[in-house]
């Protein structure tokens, strides 16, 4: 070693490469993953942004569906009871059909009743004499 002179290559070249290659690369590395934090900060910042617009979207569709069901019911309320009106709107005109048609048949019927009458006791009192008169009375 005596040789070796003034210029020590083993003692120089971690020096050499750590200015030249070591720095630089570590410079890198360390703007690499400053980046990568970022990002994957970033990352997390969206995810809980969309778990956020879930959760409102999900309240929102379910207020929607109540909403939605309610409506549905009353509607169906309505148009049951509109159903029950007319229904007993129906039932009540055709008893007072059935009435009048009743009263008119009555009425028909006592006055055929009525206008035959007069043939019926003609007839009894012929029918009576007949008999009478076959009798020998």
């Amino acid at each position: 070693m005596a040789d070796a002179g003034m210029f020590d290559f083993g003692l120089t070249l971690p020096f050499v490469l750590n200015a030249l290659f070591y720095a630089p690369v570590s410079e890198e590395v360390e703007e690499r993953n400053a980046k990568l934090l970022q990002t994957l900060s970033e990352a997390t910042d969206m995810l809980a942004e969309a778990d956020e617009m879930q959760v409102q979207y999900t309240a929102e569709i379910k207020e929607a569906r109540e909403k939605a069901a309610k409506e549905l019911a009353d509607a169906r309320s309505k148009t049951e009871s509109l159903i029950q009106s007319q229904m007993t709107a129906a039932a009540d005109a055709r008893e007072k059909k059935a009435a009048e048609v009743k009263v008119k048949l009555t009425a028909e019927m006592d006055s055929k009743i009525s206008a035959s009458e007069p043939e019926i006791i003609k007839r009894k009192d012929s029918f009576v004499k007949a008999t009478l008169a076959g009798v020998g009375l």
